[in-house]
């Protein structure tokens, strides 16, 4: 038709390791951004390359699900609720008491990536350990046992 337009199941794409390298670097959080971006909306990025493709899922198939999905193309490692293996609670809390936070306010701030001095919460650590923990989590002590403080 001469529009240059080349149909999706004929284009030619990166591999998945140069796709995803060149979108880690975009520094994307979710897939809003990511829609976003594809349709030109953020302009302090640059343009979507040709051979990106909008729908990751659709052209990678198997490679793009077994490699972590959107968590691993964005490179934010967000999974389905669900799909996660998280840590025993006793690793956990290890893992938590090292971090020397003192209350749930501070606990809340490191997990929104908030706290630049700590490395990031790894994604077998759940961010809301009473849902994940549940009645464990609770008779254990709550939030002052999590967080090392023993504070009630």
């Amino acid at each position: 038709m001469g529009t240059g337009n080349i149909a999706t199941p004929d284009r030619q794409y990166r591999s998945y390791s140069d796709a995803v390298g060149f979108v880690h670097q975009l520094g994307l959080k979710n897939q809003k951004a990511w829609g976003a971006y594809c349709r030109g909306e953020l302009t302090d990025l640059q343009p979507k390359p040709v051979d990106i493709p909008a729908n990751p899922k659709q052209v990678y198939g198997d490679e793009y699900r077994k490699r972590g999905g959107w968590g691993a193309w964005l490179g934010t490692w967000n999974k389905k609720r669900g799909s996660i293996r998280y840590r025993s609670y006793n690793e956990a809390v290890k893992f938590v008491h090292g971090l020397g936070l003192k209350s749930a306010t501070e606990w809340r701030a490191y997990c929104r990536g908030e706290r630049p001095d700590l490395a990031p919460r790894p994604p077998d650590i759940p961010a809301g350990p009473w849902k994940m923990y549940g009645d464990e989590f609770r008779e254990r002590g709550g939030i002052g046992a999590w967080l090392g403080t023993d504070y009630v």
